[in-house]
């Protein structure tokens, strides 16, 4: 249940993301090593999630970490997400500050 009440957060950021007309390319994501839910979770439920909003289509990557000293381990983290405007306008990328590009 928790696991869902979660994916149901991050499609309501991408939706957020997405606003009116633009669609989702890509998303990446960091999960943290103890994340709520594991990447392989995330990955499998990725398609069910994203149904009918502007995320939908679009690739996922999810890096993880094993580290469990990082302040973020209990962490899921949307690192980027690449969006292209409505009626073909450009794409652009949104970035959590302190990400690196691919």
């Amino acid at each position: 249940m928790h696991e869902s009440v979660l994916l149901r957060d991050l499609r309501r950021k991408l939706t957020e993301i997405g606003g009116r007309g633009a669609r989702i390319r890509s998303v990446r994501l960091w999960v943290g090593a103890l994340a709520p839910i594991p990447a392989d979770i995330v990955r499998a439920h990725w398609a069910e999630v994203v149904r009918g909003s502007p995320a939908e289509g679009a690739t996922l990557a999810v890096e993880t970490s094993e580290e469990l000293l990082d302040p973020r381990a209990r962490s899921i983290v949307l690192v980027e997400v690449r969006v292209e405007e409505a009626e073909g306008g450009p794409s652009i990328a949104a970035r959590r500050p302190g990400s690196t590009p691919d």
